[in-house]
């Protein structure tokens, strides 16, 4: 936890993307949805795709904040538009149906 406050403090975006995941979680934290938002909402500023996905799903479900339906459809529109991600997604999810836990998790995340 302390290196990942540490490096979202210096704008490392990855920090300030698996800061917010730690909040959203409760790893090694209280879980803090205020705390996640804000961490996403920083990485999102950097154009961080996954930080656009979450808030994305924290806007469609009302998770620690009000539902806004347009609001999480605009936020998947960004995701959707940002490139080539979804083969690195689909690559994590056969390394999970194969049983390489770790290693689709680590692609999860990235």
């Amino acid at each position: 936890f302390e290196y990942f406050s540490k490096a979202a403090d210096q704008s490392w975006v990855d920090g300030q993307l698996y800061l917010g995941n730690m909040y959203y979680n409760g790893w090694h934290v209280n879980r803090d949805y205020k705390l996640a938002i804000k961490n996403y909402n920083q990485a999102s500023q950097s154009g961080h795709v996954l930080a656009f996905y979450n808030l994305a799903e924290m806007h469609a479900t009302g998770t620690g904040m009000l539902r806004s339906c347009p609001t999480a459809v605009e936020l998947y529109k960004n995701v959707a538009e940002r490139g080539t991600w979804g083969e690195y997604l689909m690559k994590a999810h056969t390394d999970y149906k194969n049983g390489f836990y770790d290693e689709a998790l680590m692609k999860y995340l990235l």
